[in-house]
C-alpha cells in the first residue's frame, strides 16, 4: 500500500450533531448556530446557500415543541390515513374536487435552460433509448425516446427525494431507487450541522415503475441516513449495494435483507470491475480524517483497505468519485476535492494495479471552481462531485464540479467547456452525474441543477434533453390579473436554481428565464402589468416596467439599511406585496419591513414601517390602505399587524407565543376584518383559524384536516357565493372549504404528492395556480359545486394516481386505479355501479373504498391499514 500526503490549513469546527439525534434537535439553535458561523465566514463561504435552502424549508416543518420531525413519515402517515385526492377527475369541468393540468416548465427558451435539479440517471439494459432520472424532488422520470419526453413514475412514494436508480440487468421491470437527497448534505459548517433531506431506503419496482415496495432497507428521517450511491451486480442482479455516511449496506437477495458493511466509514462512491464484478472499488472517510480507498474481491461482501490517501485532518472531509473503463480494465481513477489553495484542488489519481497504489495526474488548474481559467479557490465538492471516463476510451475523461473539464490524455491535463457559447449549447452549473451511454460511443449524459443535458463528443459541447421533466422548485408564483390577448396565460415565478421564469403571452410550457440566481418572491402589478417586481435570495429586488424584458435594482438590506439609516435584515425567501393605486410603491418583508417609492429610473426611497413582516407581506389589490405584516420569529412568537392608512399606523392582529409558526394570511378584500391564517408543523389541532373581526378572537377552522404542513392560503373573491371560500396548499396537496361545506374537502385530482408552496386565483378566467416544491406550476378551475352524476373511464384518469370525487346521484366507473398511493374515494348520493373493465388493483399504500352519502365537506378517513386486495367494498352511511 502506498501513502502519500498533503498538508492543508483548514477550518476546525466542534461538532454538536451526531446520527441520530436530528428527532430531538431544537431548530432555533441550529438555526443560531449555523448563522453565526456564516456571520464570521460570509455569505459566499461553501455551505450558506445549502444551509439557507435548509432552513427555509424546515423552520415551518417542526414538532409543536420546535424539533426537527421526520417530515417524509409524517406525510406518509397523513397519506394513508387520509384519500388525500391525487388522481384524476373525469373531465374538465368536474371541477368540485379539482381537476389539475400541467402549465410548466418543461422546455426553458433562453440561453439558462434550467428547470430544475436532477441527481442520478441509469440505462435500459436493451433499449438504447430508454433513460432513468432520479429527481432531487419530483421523483423518478423515465423516457422511452432518448430525453425527447419524460413521464413520472413515482406518484405516491413517501419520499420523493431520490439519489440513485438501478435497473435489473435482464428484466427492465424492475426497478430500485434510493431515497434521500445526499448531494444537499454538505456545507463549510459541516461538523457543525448536517443539512439535507435524509434517506428513508431504497424502494423496489417489479412493474416498471408503476407500483412501488418498501425494501428491507428502510430508515426513518430522524436517524440521518445519508445515501449517495445505489449499484446493482452487472450478472448476478440480486446483489446490490448502497454507499452511506455510515459503511456500505448489501442485499444477496434484492432487497429483501440488508447486512451493514463496513459502518463508521462516511462512503462517498462505490462502483464494480468494468469487467470482473467480483471487484469493488469504494472510497469514503475514516473517522472524519481521512480518504481511503477500499477494494473488495468478493462482490462486495468484505471490503479491505487498500490505498490510504492520508490527506491533513485539518482538512477535515474530502469528497471523492470513482470512475473506470473496460476499456483498461486495470485503472482505477479517483477525482478528490476540495480546492486548497488558487488554482489547484486536492487533485486527479490513477492506480495501473487496481487500485493499490494511486499517481497523482495533475491538480491544477482548479477543475472544480467556477472560473475558466482554473484559477480560483472555489469549489462545491460536497454538493456536486462527478466523473466519468469513455468505456472505449480510457483516454478521454469527463469531469464535473461546478463546470466542466475534459481530458483526452488520462487526467494529465484538462480542459474548461464553456456552458454559455450559445443558447442551443448549454450545461446549466452544478453536476452531480456523468454517465457515458453504454452503446453509444463517445456520448455522454448529465444531471445537473437544471435538468438533463447530453453531448455527443465527449462532453466538448452540450444539448438539453430534459423534454417535460417537471422538476422545477417554485417558491413563489404571481399571475397577471388581466385577460384577453393571453394576458391570462402569463405567469411568473421564482425557483431554486434556476432564477425567475416567465410564461408568456403565447402560454404552453416553455418558459422564459427573466431573471437569474435563485428566484424568490415576486409580483405583476395589477395597476400596470408591465411591472414586474421579482428578488433573489437574502431579499435582493429588482424592478422591470416592460414585462421582465430587463430590469433594475431596488434595494437589498444593506442598501436600504443604508438608506434608513438603521440596519434591516431579510430572509432567504423576503417577501414583498404591490400597494395598490400605483405602479411605483410596494410593500417589502424586510426586518423592520419597509416601502419602496420608485422617484425614477434607479431612484427610490424607503420608509420604515416599524415592524417586522418576514414571514408575509399582505396588501389590498383594491385598497392602497389596507396592509398586513407578519414573523413568525423563527418559532418564538407569531405576530401578526395591519394597517387601514398605509403603514402609518398599525394595531395588532395576532400575537401568541408558540411553536406552531404562521404561514400565511388571506382576508376578504371587501372586508378586512374577516381573516384567514395558515399554520406550519405538526400540530394536529392547528392548521387553519378564522376571524371575523380583525383577530379580536379566532375560530380555530382546523377540521378533517390531516396534521401535515399548510404552506399558502388563498381566498376566492367570489362576491359571497359561496362565502368564505378558501383554498390551502399543503405538503401533500391542496384542499378547499366554504360556509356551504363547513368542512374541508380534498381538491387535488391530478396533481402530484408534492409540497404546494404558493397559490393564486385568477378570479376572471376562474382558475387556481399552484406552485410546487419539485414539480413546477398546475392549474385547475375553481370549485363549482357537487356534480349530479359522473362516468369514470380509462381514458378520462390517470389511473396510476389517487383520486377522491363525490356526486349527488350516481358514479358510473369502469376506471382503473393501480399503483403505489392510489388511494381512491367514491361518494355518491344514490348509486354507485362498478362496470365491467374496473380495477382496483393491491399494491402498497393504496386504498380503495365506496360511500353512498351525500355531498359535502370533510376530509375521509381511513380507520384501517390499507389491505392487500384493494378492493374494500361498499360502506352506506
Amino acid at each position: 500500500m502506498k501513502r502519500f500526503s498533503l498538508v492543508l490549513t483548514g477550518l476546525i469546527l466542534i461538532s454538536f450533531f451526531s446520527k441520530g439525534q436530528n428527532g430531538s434537535l431544537n431548530f432555533k439553535q441550529i438555526s443560531r448556530e449555523m448563522n453565526t458561523h456564516f456571520d464570521t465566514a460570509g455569505k459566499q463561504h461553501t455551505g450558506y446557500q445549502q444551509f439557507k435552502r435548509w432552513e427555509w424549508y424546515n423552520s415551518t416543518r417542526l414538532t409543536p415543541s420546535g424539533n426537527i420531525v421526520d417530515n417524509f413519515r409524517m406525510n406518509n402517515d397523513a397519506l394513508k390515513t387520509s384519500t388525500v385526492a391525487r388522481g384524476a377527475g373525469g373531465h374538465v369541468t368536474e371541477a368540485n374536487t379539482g381537476s389539475w393540468t400541467f402549465l410548466g416548465p418543461n422546455d426553458v427558451n433562453s440561453s439558462n435552460k434550467g428547470i430544475g435539479r436532477a441527481n442520478r440517471i441509469a440505462f435500459h439494459p436493451t433499449n438504447p433509448n430508454t433513460m432513468y432520472v432520479a429527481g432531487a424532488t419530483g421523483g423518478l422520470w423515465i423516457t422511452t425516446d432518448n430525453g425527447a419526453n419524460w413521464y413520472s413514475y413515482s406518484e405516491g412514494i413517501p419520499n420523493m427525494c431520490l439519489s440513485g436508480v438501478v435497473v435489473h440487468p435482464t428484466n427492465p421491470n424492475i426497478i430500485y431507487i434510493l431515497t434521500g437527497d445526499g448531494d444537499a448534505t454538505f456545507g463549510g459548517a459541516w461538523d457543525q450541522f448536517r443539512y439535507t433531506k435524509y434517506s428513508t431506503g431504497v424502494l423496489k419496482s417489479y412493474d416498471g415503475g408503476f407500483t412501488w415496495y418498501q425494501t428491507g432497507l428502510h430508515w426513518d428521517e430522524t436517524e440521518a441516513m445519508v445515501a449517495y450511491k445505489l449499484v446493482i451486480h452487472p450478472t448476478q442482479p440480486d446483489i446490490l449495494m448502497v454507499a452511506t455516511d455510515d459503511g456500505i449496506y448489501r442485499t444477496t437477495d434484492g432487497g429483501n435483507n440488508w447486512a451493514q458493511i463496513e459502518n463508521n466509514i462516511y462512503f462517498w462512491d462505490i462502483e464494480f470491475h468494468p469487467t470482473n464484478p467480483s471487484i469493488v472499488y469504494a472510497v469514503g472517510n475514516e473517522m472524519n480524517v481521512e480518504t481511503r480507498f477500499y477494494t473488495s474481491s468478493n462482490s462486495g461482501a468484505t471490503f479491505t483497505e487498500t490505498a490510504d490517501f492520508n490527506w491533513s485532518s485539518q482538512s477535515n472531509w474530502n469528497r471523492a468519485a470513482i470512475a473506470v473503463s473496460p476499456n483498461s480494465s486495470g485503472s482505477v481513477f479517483v477525482l478528490a476535492g476540495p480546492a486548497t489553495t488558487t488554482g489547484n484542488f486536492r487533485g486527479f489519481y490513477r492506480s495501473t494495479d487496481g487500485g493499490d497504489n494511486f499517481t497523482l495526474r495533475t491538480g491544477s488548474p482548479n477543475i472544480l471552481g467556477r472560473n475558466s481559467l482554473g484559477n480560483d479557490a472555489v469549489d462545491q465538492e460536497r454538493y456536486d462531485l462527478c466523473v466519468a471516463i469513455n468505456p472505449g476510451n480510457v483516454n478521454r475523461i469527463v469531469t464535473g464540479g461546478i463546470r466542466v473539464w475534459t481530458s483526452s490524455n488520462q487526467g494529465s491535463s484538462f480542459a474548461y467547456q464553456d456552458n454559455y457559447v450559445s443558447s442551443l449549447d448549454y450545461y446549466h452549473d452544478d453536476i452531480h452525474d456523468l454517465v457515458y451511454h453504454p452503446t453509444r460511443s463517445n456520448e455522454v449524459w448529465m444531471c445537473a441543477d437544471g435538468g438533463v443535458y447530453r453531448s455527443l463528443d465527449n462532453g466538448g459541447s452540450w444539448i438539453s434533453v430534459s423534454g417535460n421533466l417537471a422538476l422545477t422548485q417554485y417558491y413563489k408564483i404571481s399571475a397577471n390579473p388581466a385577460s384577453g390577448g393571453g394576458n391570462e396565460n402569463v405567469i411568473i415565478g421564482g425557483t431554486q436554481d434556476n432564477g425567475t421564469n416567465k410564461r408568456e403571452i403565447s402560454g404552453g410550457s416553455t418558459f422564459n428565464q427573466i431573471k437569474g440566481s435563485d428566484g424568490m418572491d415576486c409580483y405583476i402589478d395589477p395597476d400596470n402589468v408591465s411591472v414586474y417586481v421579482v428578488s433573489i435570495q437574502d431579499g435582493e429586488f429588482y424592478y422591470s416596467n416592460n414585462a421582465g424584458s430587463s430590469f433594475e435594482t431596488v434595494c437589498n438590506p444593506t442598501t436600504a439599511g443604508i438608506a434608513l439609516g438603521t440596519t434591516v435584515n431579510g430572509v432567504w425567501v423576503t417577501p414583498v406585496a404591490e400597494i395598490a393605486g400605483t405602479s411605483l410603491r410596494f410593500l417589502i418583508g424586510y426586518q423592520p419591513a419597509v416601502v419602496a417609492l420608485r422617484l425614477g429610473a434607479n431612484n427610490y426611497s424607503f420608509t420604515n414601517v416599524g415592524w417586522s413582516g418576514r414571514t408575509f407581506v399582505k396588501t389590498a389589490r383594491n385598497n392602497a390602505s389596507r396592509m398586513y405584516i407578519g414573523d413568525n420569529d423563527f418559532l418564538n412568537k407569531n405576530l401578526i399587524k395591519t394597517s387601514t392608512d398605509g403603514g402609518n399606523n398599525w394595531s395588532t392582529v395576532l400575537d401568541e407565543n408558540n411553536f406552531v409558526p404562521v404561514t400565511d394570511l388571506a382576508f376578504n378584500p371587501d372586508n378586512g376584518n374577516y381573516i384567514w391564517i395558515t399554520y406550519g408543523g405538526y400540530d394536529d389541532e392547528k392548521k387553519v383559524r378564522y376571524s371575523s373581526n380583525g383577530g379580536s378572537t379566532w375560530t380555530n377552522m382546523t377540521g378533517s384536516l390531516p396534521n401535515v404542513p399548510v404552506n399558502c392560503i388563498v381566498f376566492d373573491d367570489n362576491n359571497g357565493s359561496p362565502a368564505n371560500a378558501v383554498y390551502i396548499g399543503t405538503d401533500i396537496g391542496v384542499f378547499y372549504r366554504d360556509d356551504n361545506l363547513g368542512d374541508w374537502i380534498p381538491y387535488s385530482n391530478k396533481l402530484p404528492v408534492v409540497e404546494v408552496t404558493d397559490l393564486e386565483i385568477h378570479e376572471t378566467e376562474g382558475l387556481l395556480r399552484a406552485g410546487t416544491y419539485g414539480r413546477g406550476i398546475w392549474q385547475s378551475s375553481l370549485y363549482n359545486g357537487c356534480l349530479t352524476d359522473v362516468t369514470l373511464t380509462t381514458s378520462n384518469l390517470s389511473m396510476f394516481k389517487p383520486y377522491y370525487y363525490q356526486v349527488s346521484q350516481t358514479i358510473n366507473s369502469s376506471a382503473w386505479h393501480i399503483g403505489t398511493g392510489a388511494n381512491v374515494f367514491y361518494k355518491a348520493g344514490i348509486d354507485i355501479n362498478l362496470t365491467p373493465g374496473f380495477i382496483a388493483s393491491p399494491g402498497p399504500l393504496a386504498v380503495f373504498e365506496a360511500r353512498i352519502g351525500p355531498c359535502g365537506g370533510g376530509v375521509p378517513g381511513w380507520s384501517f391499514a390499507a389491505p392487500v386486495p384493494a378492493l374494500k367494498g361498499f360502506l352506506k352511511e
